[in-house]
C-alpha cells in the first residue's frame, strides 16, 4: 500500500468521524429544542423541533429504513411522539416524549453491556441487528 493511500484513507476516516460527530450534535440540538419547547407547552415549536429530528433521522447513517438502528420500540415511541404533537395534546406529547428519552437510554445501556449488539427484534437473543442507532 502506497503512503498515498493511507493517506488518503486517513484523510478519508477523518471526514467521516467529523461528519458522523457534526450528525449527533445536530440530533443533540433538535432533541433539546424538543425537550425546551415540550417543557414550556409550546406544541407549535416542539413540533417544528420533531419534523427538524425526523428529517435528521432520515438522512442519518441509518435512513428512514433502519432508523434507531432498527429499533422497533424507538421507531413506535418516535411515530407516538409526532401523533400527539400532531393532535396538539401537550400532556401526552410530554408523556412520549419521556418514554422516547427513557427507550433511548436504555437503548444506549443494552448496546455498552452487549458490546455494540442489540436486541432490536424483541426476541431477547441480541439477534437484532446492530447498527448505529440515534446518539450512538
Amino acid at each position: 500500500m502506497s503512503v498515498n493511500s493511507i493517506a488518503n484513507g486517513s484523510i478519508a476516516l477523518q471526514t467521516l468521524s467529523t461528519s458522523l460527530q457534526d450528525q449527533k450534535n445536530q440530533l443533540d440540538q433538535a432533541q433539546q429544542g424538543l425537550q425546551q419547547s415540550l417543557s414550556a407547552g409550546d406544541i407549535k415549536g416542539a413540533q417544528k423541533a420533531y419534523d427538524t429530528l425526523s428529517k435528521l433521522i432520515q438522512n442519518g447513517p441509518g435512513g428512514k429504513n433502519n432508523a434507531f438502528g432498527g429499533n422497533k420500540t424507538l421507531q413506535k415511541d418516535f411515530a407516538a411522539l409526532g401523533d400527539a404533537l400532531k393532535s396538539g395534546d401537550a400532556n401526552s406529547a410530554q408523556k412520549a416524549f419521556a418514554q422516547f428519552t427513557q427507550d433511548v437510554q436504555s437503548a444506549q445501556q443494552a448496546r455498552q453491556q452487549s458490546g455494540g449488539q442489540v436486541d432490536n427484534d424483541g426476541d431477547h437473543d441480541n439477534s437484532g441487528v446492530s447498527g448505529p442507532g440515534l446518539y450512538a
